[in-house]
């Protein structure tokens, strides 16, 4: 059993990794893994520093309209649509190191270049499709056996190093009957700016029956360069630690900023999307194919779906990321509510169980 769940651990696939982590199906036990001062050994107080979280008010509710006397004519109310800020584009370099290229005079384009720009206005969709409060969960099953599921959350607004900032959150989670196998408690929140959708960061925080983990990475875009934390502790090998940084180009997403990021784009069968994704040391281009409309029956009733296809390259050569199926629904929305992962010891799927 052990030897079997280990390859269905090595062949998950490594983009959108985080949502198949529940099905990582080691050995047999029923609580996490214990470890003396665990929350202190994996600490990241350089992390910390460098990203300066600050809690948003709600905003202020719509006071409703003045009640108009009988045989009065009513005053229309009219509420102002708001509009995207110009994103300005980063200044290129010249050939020389650190030489600043005047940008070009007439209409800006809209960076970078690789992406589709249909539906777009400046950095910005021209509809927005996240919404405070949305939250999907899917179950997660293998052989047919539900295994556990992920909780995909979009959160409150936050303001991040003074600016305001999306905040994206997933659970994965075993369900109580597997917890007799593998218990696993993963959580993982990104923030992006909400302006020109660079994300800042991204947090994972694994508690699991052999492992606990702390991974951080910080986008700093002022360096143009990702910094990468990972600490463990696994209970073969006990404390382990690594930190990396490494050279990205301009606005590349991380493995769970890219979860949303597909969504800001109009999703017509026969397109090919791409955008930059760094992570862990290196960086992918991820070419999205749009591959068909859908009609799909979940446990909400019947949606109306686009089916993406993701495939990635690393420095023009096609990396392996395992043969992946995304369903979203085919509105202003764009929902992920179904998800398949082919392996060569099955398929794991997360099918839609709730839909707010």
């Amino acid at each position: 059993m052990e030897e079997i769940c280990l390859k269905v651990r090595k062949l998950t696939p490594k983009f959108f990794g985080c949502a198949f982590v529940a099905l990582a199906l080691i050995g047999c036990a029923s609580r996490f893994l214990q470890f003396q001062d665990a929350d202190k050994v994996l600490q990241n107080k350089e992390f910390d520093s460098a990203i300066k979280v600050k809690e948003l008010p709600p905003p202020e509710p719509t006071p409703a309209p003045t009640p108009v006397a009988s045989g009065a004519e009513a005053t229309p109310v009219v509420v102002p649509t708001p509009v995207p800020t110009p994103t300005p584009v980063p200044p290129t370099k010249g050939k020389k190191k650190g030489k600043q290229v005047a940008a070009p005079v007439g209409p800006v384009l809209r960076e970078p270049r690789i992406e589709d720009d249909e539906g777009m206005i400046g950095r910005r969709p021209a509809i927005d499709p996240f919404k405070v409060g949305e939250e999907v969960i899917l179950d997660i099953s293998y052989f047919g056996v539900d295994a556990g599921e992920l909780i995909i959350q979009t959160l409150p607004f936050v303001e991040v190093n003074g600016r305001r900032a999306y905040r994206f959150r997933s659970f994965a989670k075993t369900v109580s009957v597997f917890e007799m196998f593998y218990k696993v408690d993963d959580v993982a929140e990104t923030f992006v700016d909400y302006e020109t959708l660079n994300p800042f960061s991204y947090t994972l925080d694994v508690k699991e029956s052999k492992l606990l983990r702390d991974a951080r990475a910080l986008h700093d875009w002022q360096k143009g360069r990702m910094f990468f934390w990972d600490k463990k502790i696994t209970k073969d090998s006990g404390v382990e630690e690594k930190k990396e940084d490494w050279e990205i180009p301009a606005f590349s997403q991380n493995i769970f900023s890219a979860l949303w990021y597909l969504r800001i784009f109009k999703l017509t069968p026969g397109k090919k999307l791409k955008f930059h994704m760094a992570h862990e040391g290196e960086v992918l281009l991820i070419t999205m194919e749009v591959v068909r409309r859908e009609k799909l029956k979940t446990s909400v009733g019947e949606l109306n779906t686009v089916v993406l296809k993701p495939s990635a390259e690393k420095n023009g050569e096609k990396k392996d990321i395992g043969n992946n199926l995304f369903w979203l629904t085919d509105d202003d929305r764009k929902l992920m509510v179904r998800m398949e992962s082919k392996i060569k010891l099955g398929t794991i799927v997360g099918s839609l169980s709730s839909l707010k």
